[in-house]
């Protein structure tokens, strides 16, 4: 009976699409460290796909830097439930993909780009020598502002490359550039590739949240993507909305520690993918390296339905089985343990 309960416990701690629950949108240092550029690159993107007024300045407002950090504080501070473990502390999602639009292509990696000057100009020579203080007070004030450093310059062709790790409206930076003397030409070098992300929008007095796992042929273009929506109201109300598995050839991330150290999760030491997650049929366990785990499906009751050993690759087929709620067991030679849900539809 006792394992029943066990079981039960672990069934229903994570699997509550749909259900609300109440979170803490206070930020904390650990949050602010690890998303800081995440939270303002998502504010910049909201930004552009709404055209506000702003896109029109070089620093992102705080307000909008405000709301994205609320709604990643609730997801944040939820802990295991609605698999904010997953996408925070597991998978490790980051604003990694390189967006469509070249002013927005840096994700959280900063701005660079390519300035043709005209060398005539005295002032070019401190950027010939790859020094980002010229003595023309307007560039030099806007460079520093922004954290500017001049990286290469190309004599042939008197073109600059200049970079920024922060994260700010490079289109708005650009057309800046652009109105001072000596500046003929701004272009964006865009990053390539497709990664995770999490995109950010606001509608009808909430905040939504999408966090995009992706694998197979990234960075090419990701073919296989999991994806996790959730919605954070005005009082802080947490929904898991939905969680969609599109399956594709590839390997599965493995799930790792992400560094959030108030959160170190024994089970990360059992490395093994479990996809795809809800599954309408199979069930992929993908080991990483050469290590091997005894593995236990049971349904709600504690019955052992399944049973065996995954070395590299085992597919288990839950077919035959009612859909609902199961739970995998995991371990290893040395007795640590993991749990899966698995959610067959």
């Amino acid at each position: 009976m006792k394992q029943v309960l066990w079981i039960l416990a672990l069934l229903f701690a994570g699997w509550q699409v749909n259900a609300q629950v109440p979170s803490s949108c206070l930020t904390n240092t650990e949050l602010e460290a690890l998303y800081r550029k995440d939270i303002a690159h998502m504010a910049l993107v909201y930004m552009y796909e709404t055209h506000a007024s702003d896109t029109t300045l070089i620093d992102i407002p705080q307000p909008y830097i405000d709301s994205v950090k609320r709604a990643m504080a609730a997801v944040f501070n939820l802990g295991a439930q609605l698999e904010a473990d997953s996408v925070m502390r597991r998978h490790c999602i980051r604003q990694d993909r390189h967006m469509e639009g070249f002013h927005l292509s840096g994700a959280r990696n900063g701005v660079n780009l390519y300035v043709k000057v005209d060398p005539s100009k005295t002032w070019t020579d401190g950027w010939k020598s790859l020094n980002a203080v010229t003595g023309y007070a307007t560039l030099d004030e806007l460079m520093a502002h922004c954290g500017f450093q001049v990286t290469g310059f190309n004599n042939t062709s008197g073109t600059a490359n200049i970079k920024t790790a922060e994260i700010i409206n490079g289109k708005a930076f650009a057309d800046s550039l652009l109105k001072l003397d000596g500046i003929l030409e701004v272009s964006f070098i865009p990053a390539v590739g497709d990664g995770n992300y999490i995109r950010y929008t606001y509608n009808n007095g909430a905040a939504h949240l999408v966090f995009r796992l992706g694998w197979g042929d990234c960075p090419s273009g990701c073919t296989g993507n999991k994806l996790w929506y959730y919605t954070v109201d005005g009082q802080c109300r947490v929904t898991l909305d939905s969680v969609r598995t599109i399956q594709a050839t590839g390997t599965y991330p493995v799930p790792n520690n992400c560094g959030i150290t108030g959160f170190r999760d024994p089970q990360q030491d059992i490395a093994v993918a479990v996809y795809p997650n809800p599954t309408t049929g199979g069930v992929l366990l993908q080991t990483s390296g050469n290590k091997s785990y005894d593995y236990k499906l049971m349904d709600q009751q504690g019955r052992v339905l399944l049973k065996g050993k995954v070395n590299s690759k085992e597919t288990l087929r839950l077919d035959a089985y009612a859909k609902g709620i199961y739970l995998l067991r995991l371990s290893d030679a040395g007795g640590k343990g993991r749990s899966e849900k698995i959610l067959l539809q």
